[in-house]
């Protein structure tokens, strides 16, 4: 399990995990992320539509190697720090199979995954870049790709010590490829576009 990068400083948290429960099954509608509880916004219908495709192409690649397995939105994954909790709920995630007994219980992802993908929408880009990144890298999530919906890209970050470096950004034309799941690559073009 990868260190965290020393770079990152530990926030304070006003929120706790209970305070998160205690919504209820409203719950899923707020993201308790860098201390802040944050009310997220229902997804467009294009997000849904790259969230659909993007996975499924993964789903396709880890089932063909057994590689690990994938989980959608809404799942919880409960990140440990010190004596805190907190949630956070990327697009969708990866497990590798060698951990997935490890991190995965009913009550969602407990740990940090192996690949997150955030799918950029113009309420969600800031934080995702900013808070929700800085959370992935402290606990050492070892790839990220970000989905840009506006800009027609995406950009796969890699976990090192001294926290994320650039792998890759991809526009249309495109191959992304990982470097965490080998021979798993796409083409940019095959996220969809918006529609008229």
């Amino acid at each position: 399990m990868p260190k965290s990068a020393p770079s990152a400083p530990l926030p304070r948290f006003p929120y706790r995990r209970a305070d998160y429960d205690a919504l209820g099954e409203g719950k899923n509608r707020w993201e308790p992320t860098e201390g802040n509880l944050v009310m997220v916004p229902h997804p467009s219908t294009r997000h849904q539509r790259v969230s659909r495709d993007l996975g499924f192409l993964l789903l396709t690649q880890l089932r063909s190697t057994g590689a690990g397995e994938i989980l959608y939105a809404p799942i919880d994954v409960v990140l440990r720090e010190q004596d805190r909790e907190q949630v956070v709920q990327p697009d969708f995630l990866v497990v590798l199979s060698g951990r997935r007994a490890e991190v995965t219980t009913e009550r969602g992802v407990e740990g940090a995954p192996d690949l997150v993908v955030e799918i950029f929408s113009p309420t969600t880009a800031l934080r995702d870049r900013t808070q929700k990144r800085a959370t992935y890298e402290r606990h050492g999530v070892r790839e990220l790709w970000y989905v840009n919906l506006e800009g027609e890209t995406t950009e796969i970050l890699s976990w090192t010590e001294r926290g994320y470096v650039r792998g890759g950004l991809y526009g249309l034309g495109d191959r992304a490829s990982s470097a965490l799941l080998e021979g798993f690559e796409i083409e940019v073009d095959e996220v969809p576009r918006p529609t008229i």
